[in-house]
């Protein structure tokens, strides 16, 4: 298997300054004395990624671990041909197998969204790290296991609801987990979401999320406002949901 799959960073001494800056800017290993960073950069190596470039599969994913230093990932797996996102990563984002179950076979893959540099790792010299700085080891387990609640709350959908109510549970998660404006019952989701893009993230295709979006609307539960953002009404949509 690869060790790094990707392009790797040229220069030894700007790879390291390059590293160092970016790991120093992510919000996971904030505050950290000087002596973690460099252990850090020690274990980790430089690679960058274009567009649409699978990072991993799921063989690999359980050898290293991966801290996204800029750009986007997205992870998602197959159900039957049909591909799912299950999360999208932004920069400073730790992903791999990382919390993996020995009695379980990976499944996802791994891919960049635009161009995208990440810092790879063996997953034992990463935990080793990990264990000599135990608030960061803190820090990482807090986020993985809001992440697998999100992508376990896509697989449960996938599996027991339509494509209308899908939807509208990906559109809550969004709303709740991306810093949305609320305003009374509306809230505005402030990332603008393709039709293509909410299709893989509930395993549908583009045109029945669009028929999907249509059944919302006449609904009340969204709209669209005059500048294009979407919007939740939280006094019409169940709160089951």
């Amino acid at each position: 298997s690869r060790a790094v799959c990707g392009r790797r960073s040229r220069g030894a001494r700007s790879d390291m300054t390059n590293k160092i800056w970016y790991l120093n800017q992510l919000h996971l290993f904030s505050c950290m004395p000087d002596d973690f960073t460099n252990r850090l950069h020690r274990i980790t190596d430089s690679a960058e990624f274009r567009p649409a470039e699978v990072i991993f599969t799921p063989e690999e994913a359980r050898e290293k671990v991966y801290i996204l230093k800029k750009g986007e990932v997205k992870i998602y797996r197959y159900a039957g041909d049909r591909k799912v996102v299950v999360d999208t990563l932004q920069a400073g984002d730790v992903f791999g197998d990382v919390l993996e179950d020995g009695g379980r076979e990976p499944a996802n893959f791994a891919e960049s969204v635009g161009h995208t540099y990440v810092c790879v790792a063996s997953k034992g010299e990463f935990f080793a790290t990990l264990r000599d700085w135990p608030d960061v080891a803190l820090r990482v387990v807090s986020k993985l296991g809001t992440r697998l609640s999100g992508a376990e709350e896509r697989i449960r959908d996938l599996a027991g609801l339509n494509v209308t109510l899908r939807l509208l549970n990906e559109l809550l998660r969004h709303a709740r987990g991306d810093g949305s404006a609320r305003v009374g019952d509306q809230w505005l989701i402030p990332h603008r979401l393709t039709h293509q893009q909410l299709a893989e993230n509930i395993g549908a295709s583009r045109e029945t999320v669009t028929k999907s979006f249509a059944v919302l609307k006449q609904h009340g539960y969204v709209r669209t406002d005059p500048a294009g953002q979407l919007a939740l009404d939280m006094s019409k949509i169940p709160p089951t949901l």
